[in-house]
This record gives structure tokens, sequence and C-alpha cells, in this order.
């Protein structure tokens, strides 16, 4: 989405007043309407939790960042008897929401052309905090709601969107509680539950040049660390007060022969989720992060949602064992197109490479994120990967808005869907396209510049 800065400061307590004219009973049952960024999916798990502790029930559908309200009004025939709450989500349309049982309630997004009778609650910069504020008022929460909302929060401040108050005062609440620490080293996935070696080798959140599917060069840096056997078995956590000094000097000397540097994106703040195990994938935020956008780019958003709603059994093992599977196809692209495709420095407004055959479509949005972050595609311009029956485009640079870019392809007739933050994605071949497409680059690029 857009950068975006609201006109005026919404305070937590504002969030707490829109809730209140919102009349919900036990006897409700529910239909939230989620979209896929991270910081609704855990909007989303965070209501579901509250709204079963509450005793009712509920159905999860998720849509895409920007939905015709049309599109709402036919999900909401189907579960004519829930009370609906759209979570993260920027409605258009010439048709008015129905009223239906009652008028749906927007949580962290936006109407457009509003409706006097529509309740919003926050907007798109405060997604979590919408949702947190909701469930308080509405409902009840615990300290593990305050955790998941801290979470999306953090990573919805982590983005191009202008962190909004509500977010920083939902932080600031979590720590004082005592269920957010903040932490500083190497934030990368896994870091306090898989294998050393593991964790470097499958870095894709971000991507590590000359260690990042590369077993080899990756046991030297090790070595060169002095970092003993039986550690490179144990989690990066097990490192000791003298051996993460050396291995992260190894990293630093890597990334100073880099064209672009990776290691700011490596090191720094990251934050732990106190209540969550020790060796838990969602103990880190960086362990959370890099699962729910893994969850985007393959719409595994259900499971994503079950782990966040308190499942840490199978259902974790799954979506993990998902995001390893999918770090690997992502390194497999990126390594086979760094062999063919030159630096896209160019006067052209966007570059298109085709990917290797049997390159994953779900992929395509990652392989274009690491190829800006390590400089090879050119920050300036949009970059479009294709596979036979795929094509996504990606950028760089936050002025260009995933929902304007959504926008425009539809109203060219064409049938994106988000990939990421930063990538759509449209189930056709780029040459049957590829004019309508440049059509709407071209628009895209008019409008920002």
């Amino acid at each position: 989405m857009t950068r975006q800065k609201s006109k005026r400061s919404t305070s937590f307590k504002q969030l707490i007043k829109q809730c209140s004219t919102i009349e919900v009973k036990p006897d409700n049952r529910f239909l939230l309407i989620s979209s896929p960024q991270p910081e609704a999916t855990l909007a989303t798990a965070l209501l579901s939790r509250a709204i079963q502790r509450f005793g009712s029930l509920f159905h999860i559908t998720f849509v895409d960042v920007l939905l015709d309200s049309e599109s709402i009004n036919n999900l909401r025939k189907i579960h004519s008897d829930s009370i609906t709450l759209v979570v993260g989500t920027e409605i258009i349309g010439k048709k008015n929401l129905r009223k239906g049982r009652r008028y749906p309630t927007i949580i962290g997004g936006s109407l457009e052309p509003k409706q006097d009778k529509i309740s919003v609650v926050g907007g798109t910069s405060s997604i979590a905090a919408a949702a947190y504020a909701f469930a308080k008022e509405k409902f009840s929460v615990n300290q593990g709601d305050l955790q998941i909302a801290a979470a999306g929060a953090l990573i919805q401040d982590g983005t191009d969107r202008s962190p909004s108050k509500t977010s920083e005062e939902l932080i600031s609440l979590a720590i004082k509680e005592g269920v957010l620490e903040k932490r500083k080293g190497l934030k990368i996935f896994g870091t306090n539950f898989m294998a050393l070696k593991q964790s470097l080798l499958h870095s894709t959140y971000p991507f590590l040049p000359g260690i990042s599917g590369e077993p080899q060069l990756c046991e030297k840096i090790l070595d060169d660390a002095d970092i003993p056997l039986t550690k490179r078995g144990m989690p990066l956590t097990s490192l000791d007060e003298h051996e993460m000094p050396r291995l992260s000097g190894q990293l630093v000397q890597i990334d100073s022969k880099l064209k672009t540097s990776i290691l700011q994106m490596a090191l720094g703040r990251d934050y732990v989720l106190v209540h969550e195990n020790r060796k838990s994938p969602l103990r880190l935020l960086s362990g959370i992060r890099p699962l729910a956008l893994t969850a985007w780019s393959r719409w595994i958003l259900g499971l994503t949602t079950g782990v966040l709603m308190g499942d840490r059994s199978k259902l974790m093992e799954n979506l993990v064992n998902i995001h390893k599977n999918h770090s690997e196809a992502v390194i497999s692209v990126v390594r086979q197109l760094l062999l063919t495709v030159d630096n896209d420095n160019t006067d052209e407004e966007f570059a298109v490479h085709p990917c290797p055959s049997g390159t994953k479509n779900e992929t395509l949005a990652d392989v274009a994120r690491v190829l800006f972050e390590i400089g090879v595609s050119d920050r300036e311009h949009l970059t479009i990967f294709h596979t036979k029956n795929c094509m996504n485009i990606s950028w760089y640079k936050s002025e260009v808005g995933l929902n304007t870019v959504l926008r425009r392809l539809k109203e060219l007739g064409l049938n994106p869907h988000s990939s990421s933050a930063k990538s759509v994605q449209i189930s056709s071949p780029y040459s049957e396209i590829s004019e309508t497409i440049l059509k709407a680059i071209s628009d895209i690029r008019g409008a920002v510049n």
C-alpha cells in the first residue's frame, strides 16, 4: 500500500470510543473477512481468539487487500445470519454495502465512497491496534492477545506506511506489561530453534549473498569464525559472548564486498514474544514475519491463522516446513537467475525476465524482492518475472502503492492479485498481455512521478 499519513493521529482511547456504538452478543455468529497482509492475519487471529472465548461461532474467509463492495455483499449473502467484520481491506465500488442483518464493521480498513451507517474502527495504518481495541471493548483480551497485536503493529510499522500513534501505544503497552522485549542481534529466521548452519543456508529474509544456498561457503565462514562443530548443529542463540562477535565479524567482511549492503537488514533490533516457548518459531518477530509473508505469497492464510490462534503442534510443524521448502525454492531460482540476469540499470521503464523452467509461481514475489535487495534489479524501475502461465510485477520504491497498481490493472480488464506488499500477479502468459501491461506500467509511473 502507499505510504500514508493520516490527517490526524488517532489515540487508542479514540479507537475504543469508535467501538462503543457497536453491539455484539454471545449468541451472535461472526463472519471475518480478512486481507492477506501479515498485520491483518495477526489481527484476524486475535479477533478469532477473543470471539472463541466469548462463546460465539465464527467463520474466516480471506480476500485481497483491494475488494469491490459487490464481492463483500455476495460473501455476506452466504453467511446471512452472521455479523461481518472486515479486517485490513480497502473496499471500493459504486454499489453500497447492504445492511443485511446489520451493516458490516470495518476494522483497520477503509471504504470508498464512505457510507454514514458503516462503522469504521481505525484505518490502514493501525490494523492490529484497531483489532485489539475492538476485542478489548466488545469481548475480552489477555496477554496472549496483546502479544499478537504488538507483533502485528511491529510488522506493519516495519513497512513503508507511516507508523501510527496507536501502534506505538500498543507496542509500549506490551513492553510495559512484560509480554514483549527488545533484543539485538542477527535477525534471520530460525535463530532460536534451527541449527545455526541451516538458518544461514535457508535465509531469504534477507537473502545472504555467498551464504544462502551455499553450503561450502557457509561452512568456511563458520570455520573462519572459529565456531565449534558442536555449536553448528545448535541454534544461533546458543553462541556465547565470544562466538557471536566472531561470526558477526565474518558477515561484516562479506557484506563489505557487496554492491549493496545486506547486513543492515540482518543485524539490529528484534523483539521477543515472552510468553512463547524459547524454541518456538513464534518466539521472535524475525520468525513470525517470514512465516506470515510466505503464507501471503502461497495463500496458506488459514494455516497461519490456526497457528496464531494457538495450535503449536501439527499446524506449526506444517507451516515451518512449508516456509523452509519455499525458501529453498526461492534461493534456487535466485542462484540460477544470477548466472543469466545482468544488472537492470536501464533507461527502460521496466525490465522483463523469463524464469528458469520449473519455477513455481508462488516464489516470484520473493525472487523479485531478493534481486532488488542485493542490487541486481534497478530499484528505480518496476520488474517483471514470468513463468509459462503467470507473470509477477514487482517494485522497490515506496511511492508505488499496492492498491494503486491493483486498481489500474483491474481498470484495464485484467484480474490481478497481490503476492506481497510490493508485488502483484496475473495468471496469464506475459506474451498475451504484454501491451496491456506496458500501458498499465506507463500509467502507474506517470501517477507516481
